[in-house]
């Protein structure tokens, strides 16, 4: 496929006009039409009114109706990416940034350094997302199919189906059976001793058919990423393992039909899994070039892989064992399985005053302790402003009122253990930390039950990604 690279770079939560994106796409009304749908059936963006008042807020908000995109170039809407990572649109490559990012235009350094956070949060998912999601359909995610190819490339090497030889004195295992039937012995003190030796010894076979379709596959995966201009973003070096064309191994029936006899064959997991990717991938070649083309890597919920981060980097002990935590009068053993999500309290519903149930309750963040302090985080992904003297882009009367009530679910366990003190923040990205204003937030009738305001710490991002990549605790200096 040859790609239209305009470095299309655009700001996760940023409202644009459709004008706006028409200069960005650098085409026509009709087809900027066309792109915005099609972005939107896949749920990339979304579509509001426009007006003034939304001009500047980078989140949505209750009054963010969205509305049906028309089929005609209208600019009275705003359209605001609701997507973090890269988006394959036909022949259009775009790489949507995060919205606290205001340096720079082409923040390919920063968007870099992202996606390797997003491989590593969705490590956890062993699965290949061929598909994308659509309102619709199940549409096919070619660029997540490369991106496993070569993946499991650098993990596992290329696909091998070994030999077992057989040599005479080799270094391989003996092959007592064929030593001792076919060999020759001396005996003696009634011991026989062989002269020669059979050995066993399995090799890999490099002309094998399944192994030099995965290594044009290889190639090609690394080429069409070259192509696009993403091997710098995914920090993949260009490989070039074959020299074949795809008729070498024949048609595309026959290529289909080896892999499905193959298929039958193995039992081995992993060659399972590579031969079942290596047949979507001859299925579907030949077929990216049409229309509907579409790809992404990434996420719709860029603030569920920031709670993970700032879990990560404060070294969360909510779901640690009670007997594990730093605490005074720790008197709990390995025997409880309590944790310390499992000592807030459950609501308990009734019905007609003859049975009652348990639901689901509050879920902080992040919780942990340092020097007798109990520190209460909550990861938001937010973009606070100051516009007219006001604040804008803040958190909501729901997430306030629930940040207090995580300190009052505490309330016993603080009393128990002698907890010197509470600390409550909610901790939010910035680009530099040199930019930052000092924010709080409070309400009178909890600092009338003695609970402290709630404070808002920013973290420089790419310095908590790199903590978090490298698995290591962020040292916070907070001073009251």
């Amino acid at each position: 496929m040859i790609y239209n690279v305009y470095l299309f770079l655009s700001k996760n939560k940023k409202r644009y006009s459709q004008d706006d994106l028409k200069n960005l796409f650098k085409c026509s009304e009709e087809k900027i039409v066309h792109y915005i749908n099609i972005l939107k059936e896949y749920s990339i963006i979304r579509t509001v009114k426009k007006n003034n008042k939304q001009k500047d807020i980078t989140d949505l908000v209750e009054e963010d109706i969205e509305i049906s995109v028309s089929q005609k170039f209208n600019d009275d809407y705003y359209y605001i990416f609701k997507y973090v990572g890269i988006t394959i649109v036909e022949n259009m490559v775009l790489k949507i940034y995060p919205k606290y990012i205001d340096s720079t235009d082409e923040p390919i350094k920063e968007l870099k350094q992202i996606l390797s956070v997003l491989e590593k949060y969705n490590s956890k998912e062993q699965i290949i997302k061929i598909f994308n999601n659509s309102e619709d359909n199940n549409s096919f995610n070619y660029l997540a199919l490369l991106l496993f190819f070569i993946n499991d490339y650098y993990d596992n090497d290329l696909y091998s189906n070994d030999i077992n030889i057989t040599e005479e004195n080799g270094n391989g295992e003996i092959n007592w059976d064929r030593t001792i039937n076919d060999g020759f012995s001396i005996i003696k003190g009634n011991k026989p001793y062989y002269l020669n030796y059979y050995t066993n010894k399995r090799i890999s076979n490099n002309l094998d058919y399944f192994r030099q379709l995965h290594a044009w596959i290889i190639s090609m995966c690394s080429k069409e990423l070259k192509n696009a201009d993403l091997l710098y973003l995914f920090n993949i070096e260009e490989i070039e393992l074959s020299n074949y064309n795809l008729d070498d191994f024949g048609d595309v029936d026959y290529i289909l039909y080896r892999i499905e006899n193959e298929l039958d064959k193995q039992f081995n997991t992993r060659k399972i899994y590579l031969l079942k990717a290596m047949y979507a991938y001859i299925s579907k070649k030949g077929n990216f070039d049409n229309i509907s083309y579409f790809s992404t890597y990434g996420t719709a919920n860029f603030n569920l892989v920031w709670e993970e981060v700032i879990a990560v980097i404060f070294d969360n002990q909510l779901y640690s064992p009670l007997y594990k935590l730093n605490i005074e009068n720790n008197n709990y053993t390995k025997d409880d399985e309590k944790k310390l999500i499992d000592l807030i309290e459950k609501p308990i519903w009734k019905l007609n005053n003859t049975s009652s149930f348990l639901a689901d309750t509050l879920k902080p963040d992040t919780i942990t302790f340092q020097d007798n302090i109990m520190y209460i985080y909550d990861a938001k992904y937010y973009k606070l402003l100051i516009k007219n003297n006001k604040i804008i882009n803040q958190p909501g009367i729901e997430s306030i009122t629930k940040q207090y009530l995580y300190h009052l679910a505490y309330k016993k366990f603080i009393e128990k253990h002698n907890i010197t003190k509470v600390e409550n923040y909610f901790v939010l990205p910035i680009e530099n930390k040199n930019l930052s204003n000092h924010f709080n937030v409070s309400l009178e009738m909890m600092n009338e039950l003695d609970l402290p305001s709630i404070e808002v710490i920013f973290i420089e991002a790419s310095d908590a990604f790199d903590h978090y990549l490298k698995n290591k605790i962020y040292a916070i200096k907070i001073n009251n």
